[in-house]
């Protein structure tokens, strides 16, 4: 459930801009097209749409302009004076007006405004001439919401108290009239209480009643002047917002799936390497015995403190092997438990029941204000059709919430695997760290008495102490392979590198007169370098141990698109092969200490570079050693 509510916040977000997108083209188009295409009235269209109510016909004394609209025109302009250029609609500053003419005022000068008190030589300001000559005041708009002035109101109009002009509640010409019930006209303002509420079973009548007269009348008109198809298709777009939040949780689910199967994948891979560097700890721990038995000889009767600090060493290698054995440093690492995949908790999160209660909730307020209030007739069928859709949205929501869930938790759990594999390789890690600090703690206090041993016997004394370091050294560089990760990168010249080495093994070359030819091109790889070199330097360091005495080593490059291959060849005999051939087999001892040890571990950091290692042979006295690593 923590995953599932940490990632309810971004499939709410998405709801919410799918919403507010998906509602506002819906609205675009349906207002649009309702302009020009949709016919709401009952019998003949509405002749004046800009004047509330309905009318049947234009009223006398209006005419229509080019958006169907009523308006008044204005009267004809009079010529007030006759005997000038032009039209004057008033009489000019300066004159007098007299027999339709004007003329310039005399001296005194004449009332232009006979019927008004005094001598005005001009039309006062808020009043207008007349063709009698008198003066009067412009005559009132009777009705503000129409076009033109009205002194009077139109005929077929009323007049409301705020002064605007409508057409009063009439039948609509294709109904016919009841004296019980008269039928109101969709787009006619609705006065509550005058008919039966529409798409409301009798019985449920009176319980909706209040509510709808509680709405204030303009807010009634307001919904009864939406056109029907807003009514009608409005509950589909909220069902669609929620089917589009499942599709989005399918989408999240396909994301989870993905991201499962890369952690199995990984888990996978730590699992492999991780049972190969457990075999290859079994098998080191048991070699730690050869170089002991060795020294043991060697020491014979020499100083008790050597011979003490070998026993010490016995006794931590004893000890370390027991560790090995009984798996001591992972017994208190706890596996993951599986879950139960697919039970239902998720269902009592607001996450599953918002969406859908939302939906039901927003689609039931639509059809009530719409659909009752609105006086739209939503339709048996289309009520159903609602349903219908509803519970499939909701079918196909829950389907998509239960599989996300179910995706999460595996998701989850393979995570847990995954840092469970981890846990076990950290503690293999640091257990194999602790072991070679123990052990060299002990080999540096025994190779400080070396010139305690015997004389004679110092060589091989002072070969099972190297011994000893070079196994240490290889298990210690165990530790630093990295399960599922490589570790730092870098960089690095393949053919600088390889002839970096040949340099190192120089000397033993030239002991056994052997020829290296290096066919690599300069190439850049980015690799963990100090496990790739280690790698090339241990497979060079075996095909000098067993080529005879004056062959050629080749050491060539194979390049593919993202990998490169390592070819390293000599006439060797068949030792290589019987030790790579045993380093598939995870065995716990070999007949040659130090080949399929080597081997062993080189296939181990290959696998962990994401790389491969193996033998090919032509013929008995051919036999080529090949690594692949990806380039980066």
């Amino acid at each position: 459930m923590k995953n599932l509510k940490a990632h309810h916040h971004l499939a709410v977000a998405s709801m919410l801009v799918f919403g507010v997108v998906g509602v506002w083209t819906w609205g675009t188009m349906v207002f649009a097209g309702n302009n020009t295409t949709v016919t709401v009235n009952v019998g003949p269209a509405d002749s004046c749409p800009n004047i509330p109510g309905y009318q049947t016909s234009v009223p006398s004394g209006m005419l229509v302009d080019g958006d169907g609209n009523c308006y008044t025109p204005p009267p004809p302009a009079v010529d007030m004076c006759a005997n000038m250029a032009g039209t004057q609609e008033t009489i000019p500053d300066g004159y007098y007006h007299e027999n339709s003419s004007c003329f310039p005022q005399p001296t005194p000068s004449k009332d232009v405004c006979p019927n008004l008190t005094g001598t005005q030589n001009s039309v006062p300001e808020g009043y207008t001439n007349t063709e009698n000559e008198l003066c009067v005041r412009p005559a009132t708009d009777m009705c503000s919401n129409i076009t033109g002035t009205q002194a009077l109101v139109p005929d077929e109009l009323d007049r409301a108290e705020d002064g605007t002009c409508f057409t009063p509640s009439v039948t609509s010409p294709t109904l016919p009239p009841s004296s019980e019930d008269p039928p109101l006209s969709p787009q006619q303002p609705g006065i509550a209480g005058l008919s039966d509420l529409k798409n409301v079973p009798a019985f449920f009548e009176p319980f909706l009643r209040p509510y709808v007269d509680m709405i204030p009348l303009a807010a009634q008109e307001a919904l009864r002047a939406m056109p029907p198809i807003v009514a009608r298709t409005f509950p589909y777009f909220t069902f669609a917002i929620l089917a589009i939040s499942a599709a989005i949780m399918g989408w999240q689910s396909g994301r989870e799936i993905l991201a499962a199967r890369r952690m199995t994948r990984a888990a996978k891979r730590e699992r492999d390497i991780a049972a190969e560097k457990d075999n290859f700890i079994h098998l080191a721990s048991h070699y730690f015995k050869s170089p002991l038995m060795a020294m043991n000889a060697v020491a014979g009767s020499s100083s008790k403190r050597l011979t003490t600090l070998l026993k010490d060493l016995e006794t931590d290698i004893d000890r370390i092997v027991s560790d090995i054995d009984s798996n001591s440093a992972l017994s208190d690492i706890k596996a993951p438990e599986k879950p139960r995949f697919g039970h239902l908790d998720f269902i009592s999160s607001s996450f599953f029941w918002l969406p859908v209660a939302t939906a039901l909730v927003i689609a039931w307020t639509s059809n009530f204000f719409l659909g009752v209030v609105g006086n739209v007739e939503i339709g048996t069928f289309n009520l159903i059709a609602q349903a219908g859709v509803f519970i499939a949205s909701a079918l196909f929501f829950y389907s998509s919430v239960r599989t996300h869930h179910i995706k999460l938790e595996e998701r989850d759990y393979r995570e847990q695997v995954l840092a469970y594999e981890e846990a076990l390789d950290h503690a293999r890690n640091e257990f194999i760290e602790n072991s070679v600090l123990v052990l060299t703690n002990r080999l540096d206090q025994l190779d400080a008495l070396r010139d305690s041993a015997p004389h004679e016997k110092s060589r091989a004394f002072t070969r099972g102490l190297d011994d000893m370091r070079e196994l240490l050294h290889k298990f210690k560089l165990l530790s630093e392979i990295e399960t599922g990760v490589t570790g730092a990168s870098e960089k690095f010249d393949l053919r600088a590198s390889v002839d970096e080495l040949v340099r190192f093994y120089q000397q033993r070359l030239d002991e056994k007169n052997l020829r290296v030819v290096v066919d690599i091109p300069s190439s850049t790889i980015n690799q963990r370098r100090s496990l790739f070199d280690f790698v090339l330097g241990s497979l060079i360091d075996n095909t000098i141990k067993f080529a005879e005495r004056g062959s050629t080593i080749t050491i060539s490059a194979v390049p593919h698109e993202h990998s490169l291959t390592v070819q390293v060849s000599d006439s060797a005999t068949t030792a290589v092969d019987n030790g790579h051939k045993r380093t598939q087999k995870a065995p716990m001892r070999f007949t040659y200490d130090g080949l399929g040890l080597s081997l062993f571990l080189d296939r181990i950091i290959m696998d962990s570079l994401g790389g491969s290692l193996s033998l090919s042979s032509a013929g008995s006295h051919q036999s080529t050693i090949n690594i692949t690593a990806p380039k980066k």
